[in-house]
């Protein structure tokens, strides 16, 4: 299976309009030609107004053959049509979900509102394997006891190589401070910041906000 995510920066002036016409047509031309939507969100940090959606599709044969398909829908023109000038820029990615995220062909279940954080590692040429061991047997149990919501671990099949995509949920800004905080004399988040201090050469991190139509709220 593949995980298309995918991110557009709006127009700071139609962003609304944008996200409103993709819940009001958009999603369900998506779904009419097999397209799942796992989750969908605006920035609040890092460059604002970006739209970021995750889709899910058994393989990239799928995507190709059910995204053609919709190309050619007059529907799926005329939305197309319709949003042109409110997209200035876009980015795509094919992300393989890790066997331990719990995001795989559907999103996991979550409960109430909360916030995603959106973490991007890129490693050394040969150091991405190791990680996710490590992140298997060491991260998973250290992040059980901080009380950290896993929601998907990804590695970058097509787009920047060498890159695990984590995507975390906390209830808002202060309990991921705090949370993050706590770690600092966690023996097992010491063991992985000493075992990846050679591996990683660059963090990102951005935090996103669910929209309204999003299955992860």
């Amino acid at each position: 299976m593949v995980i298309d995510e995918r991110s557009y920066t709006l127009d700071p002036m139609q962003a609304a309009d944008y996200i409103a016409g993709s819940r009001d047509s958009g999603q369900a031309l998506q779904r009419k030609h097999g397209a799942r939507l796992l989750g969908a969100f605006l920035t609040n940090t890092g460059i604002l107004n970006q739209y970021v959606h995750l889709w899910a599709w058994n393989d990239p044969k799928e995507r190709e053959d059910k995204r053609r398909e919709r190309d050619a829908d007059p529907d799926w023109k005329a939305y197309v049509a319709g949003g042109r000038g409110r997209v200035l820029a876009q980015q795509d990615r094919l992300m393989v979900p890790t066997d331990f995220s719990p995001m795989q062909m559907t999103p996991p279940a979550v409960s109430g509102k909360g916030i995603y954080e959106r973490r991007t590692y890129t490693f050394r040429p040969g150091q991405l394997a190791g990680y996710v061991a490590d992140f298997r047997t060491t991260a998973i149990p250290a992040f059980k006891r901080a009380g950290f919501e896993l929601i998907g671990l990804f590695t970058v099949d097509i787009g920047t190589l060498n890159q695990v995509i984590i995507y975390l949920r906390w209830k808002g800004l202060d309990e991921r401070m705090r949370l993050f905080a706590a770690t600092r004399d966690d023996d097992g988040f010491k063991q992985l910041r000493a075992a990846n201090f050679e591996r990683i050469v660059q963090q990102e991190s951005h935090i996103l906000i669910p929209t309204e139509f999003s299955p992860l709220t």
